[in-house]
């Protein structure tokens, strides 16, 4: 059985390039570019492992750590 993955990040080159690895590795990986695609789809939400891109948008990083 795969272990999911999820990468967050707005960098499509960082998206592809982690997929790709993480693949490699047994996961089944979804990515999403934002926090808005990730309320929209909270299911994405259902892994075991996320990456996390902590300069994703303009919102300095202690934000994140808040939600």
């Amino acid at each position: 059985m795969l272990s999911n993955a999820l990468i967050i990040d707005d960098d499509l080159d960082v998206q592809l390039l982690g997929k790709m690895l993480l693949r490699q590795r047994g996961y089944n990986v979804q990515t999403a570019s934002s926090f808005g695609e990730l309320a929209r789809q909270p299911s994405l939400l259902n892994t075991e492992l996320i990456l996390l891109d902590l300069g994703l948008g303009n919102s300095p990083v202690w934000i994140y750590w808040t939600i």
